[in-house]
């Protein structure tokens, strides 16, 4: 991470944010180290993966223990995907369409970090937009997609909170 400025911006990026926050009650009583190496390896899906255990209350005592085999288990998963991009990458067929397998793993995030009903209507709409819109030029089409999957979880989540109180 010392020798690496995306990696480093990453990190900041986490440390300041809401992320860390949502995570900080679960790894609080966890040692300085502990909790650096965390931040280490902490990205998206590790967040998201790890929020969801840790709010289920599965063995609190053993939770960083998870979100560490969770981190390196990315890390890992990135590395080898790098190194298979590096040397075969070539070889893969652009009617694969592979750019839209990064906007697909960040709605399924969507969905574990959001549950309910308008979480899984803006993770559909989005992923609907995003293969729509995939050939739109200079990644207009995730920005499209990002936009339209907030608000039509915005609207399910204020239709559904109408309807609770008209039955109340």
């Amino acid at each position: 991470m010392l020798l690496c400025p995306p990696a480093r911006k990453r990190s900041a990026r986490f440390l300041a944010g809401e992320r860390v926050s949502q995570l900080a009650p679960y790894l609080r009583r966890l040692s300085l180290p502990w909790r650096l190496l965390l931040a280490a390896l902490l990205t998206d899906e590790v967040w998201a993966v790890s929020l969801h255990r840790y709010r289920a209350g599965h063995q609190p005592a053993y939770q960083h223990w998870w979100g560490l085999g969770a981190g390196l288990s990315v890390w890992m998963a990135a590395q080898g995907a790098t190194l298979a991009g590096a040397l075969l990458g070539s070889q893969v067929p652009a009617g694969w369409h592979l750019e839209l397998a990064a906007p697909f793993t960040f709605l399924s995030l969507l969905v574990l970090s959001r549950p309910g009903r308008a979480g899984i209507c803006a993770a559909l709409a989005a992923a609907l937009a995003a293969w729509l819109a995939a050939s739109l030029p200079l990644g207009l089409g995730l920005l499209i997609a990002t936009g339209l999957g907030v608000v039509v979880g915005l609207v399910v989540e204020r239709l559904s909170e109408t309807r609770r109180e008209v039955h109340r």
